[in-house]
C-alpha cells in the first residue's frame, strides 16, 4: 500500500483503522510519502508502535520518492494536500470579501483548490500508471475529489476513483433521527462529491423515504442536511449538508464570516502539536488530541475500502468515476458519485431501482441540478489545465451561483496574481 500525503498529522488514525481490519489483511507493508522527513519520520515512527502495540503484522516505512513509493504498490491512496494548510485556509477565505463562502470543494474556493492542485496531483497518477502494479487501482482522496477525479480519468492506464463517506453517514443519521433501522436499506443516490441526493431509500421493494422525510424535524433536517426541512420537503429527497452552500448561501457566508478563525487554521495548529507528540510519544495509545478532528472517511470508507481491495470482503461505498453522467442522459455527460460494490476485483455501481432516474422522468430537477455543476466542474478542470485570467473567468461564469460578471472578473483578476498553479499562497 502506497500513501501519497502519509506525513499528515492523522495518519496514525489510518494505522489504527487498519489495525483493526487485520483479520481481513493480516500482512500488510504500508508505504507513507511526503515531503518533509521531520513529518514522516514521526509519523512512520508512531504508526509502527501503534501497530505493534495491537499485535498487527503492519510495517511502515517512509519515502520523499512518490515513484518509490509507488513501485510495485498493490494499491495507492492519494491524500496529497497541495499547498498545505495555507492553500485550505486561503480557499477557505478567498470568496468571503466578494459576497461569496468559501470551501474547498464548492464555489470560487474549490475552483482556487483545483488550480493549485491538479497538475501535482495528475502528475502522480501518471507515475502511479507507470510504477504501481498493474492490477493497482488509484483511490483519490485530495479535494476537490469531483474535479481531479474527472481528471485522473483522463490518464491512459489508470484504474482510478474517488472515495467519500459523506452520503453513508447522513444515511445512517438520518434514518436514526427517524426512527429507522438502516438494516436491509436499499438507497437510490445521485450526485456529485458533496452535492447529491437519496432520492428513493427502499427496504423490502418499499420506497420509504416520504416516510423519512415525515418524520423529521427542522433541527434534524438543519443538523444532518444543513438546509431548511422545506428543502427536503420540495425535493422530496434527502441532500448532502453541502448542498446549504446553494440554498442558504448568504447565510452560510455569514457563519464564515463570524468564525474566529478558518478552520484550516485549527487543524494546522493541531497538526504542529502531534508531530511533536510522536516525535517523543512512547505510549502507543492515539494521543487525544486525534480525537479533536472528526474523520469519519477513515473509518468508514478509506480503511474498510482498502481491506476489500486487497482481498478482504466486499462493501459497498460511495465512489466517483466508476461511472460517467451520460448513462443518466447527463449533457456533459462527466464522472458521477455512485453507490458501488468493492471487492478485490475494484468497484462496480449498483444499479438503480426501476424507473431508472433518466433524463425526462420524476427526478428531472436533481439531474439538471447535477448538469449546472458538471458544467462548472469541467470548465474548472479546463482552468486548471490552462490557467489564466480567462479560463479562470470561463469557470466561475459557468457556476450555478450565477456569479454576476464583475465580480466574477474581479475574483479571476486575484486569482490570476495568486498563481496558485505555481503553489501561491498570499
Amino acid at each position: 500500500l502506497a500513501v501519497l500525503g502519509g506525513s499528515s498529522a492523522f495518519t496514525p488514525l489510518l494505522s489504527s483503522a487498519l489495525a483493526g481490519l487485520a483479520g481481513e489483511i493480516p500482512r500488510l507493508q504500508i508505504r507513507l510519502q511526503g515531503r518533509d522527513s521531520s513529518r514522516l519520520d514521526p509519523v512512520t515512527r508512531f504508526c509502527n508502535l501503534h501497530a505493534s502495540a495491537r499485535g498487527v503484522d503492519h510495517a511502515y516505512q517512509w519515502t520523499l520518492s512518490p515513484s518509490e513509493a509507488m513501485e510495485g504498490a498493490g494499491l495507492v491512496v492519494n491524500q496529497v494536500r497541495v499547498g498545505g494548510w495555507e492553500g485550505r485556509i486561503l480557499d477557505e477565505t478567498f470568496s468571503l470579501p466578494f459576497g461569496y463562502p468559501g470551501d474547498e470543494t464548492i464555489g470560487p474556493g474549490g475552483l482556487l483548490s483545483a488550480l493549485r492542485s491538479a497538475g501535482p496531483v495528475l502528475e502522480l497518477g501518471r507515475l502511479a500508471a507507470a510504477r504501481a502494479a498493474p492490477e493497482a487501482f488509484f483511490l483519490n482522496m485530495t479535494n476537490p475529489l469531483g474535479i481531479l477525479t474527472a481528471g485522473l480519468g483522463r490518464i491512459p492506464g489508470l484504474r482510478v476513483f474517488g472515495l467519500c463517506e459523506l452520503p453513508q453517514v447522513v444515511l445512517e443519521k438520518a434514518l436514526a433521527a427517524a426512527g429507522f433501522s438502516p438494516d436491509g436499506v436499499e438507497p437510490d443516490y445521485l450526485g456529485l462529491n458533496h452535492q447529491g441526493w437519496f432520492i428513493r431509500v427502499f427496504r423490502e421493494g418499499e420506497d420509504f423515504l416520504p416516510k423519512v422525510l415525515e418524520a423529521l424535524d427542522r433541527e434534524a433536517a438543519r443538523r444532518i442536511c444543513g438546509v431548511d426541512l422545506e428543502v427536503l420537503l420540495e425535493w422530496k429527497a434527502l441532500p448532502l449538508p453541502y448542498l446549504r452552500l446553494y440554498f442558504h448561501r448568504e447565510r452560510e457566508r455569514q457563519k464564515l464570516e463570524n468564525r474566529p478563525r478558518p478552520r484550516g487554521e485549527e487543524l494546522r495548529e493541531a497538526a504542529k502539536a502531534l508531530y511533536e507528540e510522536y516525535a517523543k510519544r512512547k505510549d502507543p495509545a492515539l494521543p487525544a488530541l486525534l480525537g479533536k478532528r472528526k474523520t469519519p472517511w477513515i473509518d468508514k470508507a478509506l480503511a474498510p475500502a482498502i481491506a476489500s481491495l486487497l482481498g478482504g470482503r466486499g462493501r459497498t461505498f460511495y465512489l466517483s468515476g466508476v461511472e460517467d453522467g451520460g448513462a443518466l442522459g447527463l449533457d456533459p455527460p462527466g464522472p458521477v458519485e455512485r453507490l458501488c460494490r468493492v471487492d478485490a476485483r475494484g468497484p462496480e455501481a449498483l444499479p438503480f431501482h426501476e424507473p431508472a432516474p433518466y433524463k425526462g422522468g420524476p427526478f428531472d430537477p436533481v439531474l439538471e441540478f447535477m448538469e449546472r455543476v458538471l458544467r462548472f466542474e469541467e470548465a474548472a478542470l479546463r482552468a486548471a489545465l490552462s490557467p489564466g485570467e480567462e479560463t479562470i473567468l470561463e469557470a466561475l461564469l459557468a457556476h450555478p451561483w450565477e456569479i454576476p460578471l464583475d465580480k466574477a472578473r474581479a475574483m479571476a483578476q486575484a486569482m490570476a496574481r495568486i498563481q496558485p498553479w505555481k503553489g501561491g499562497v498570499p
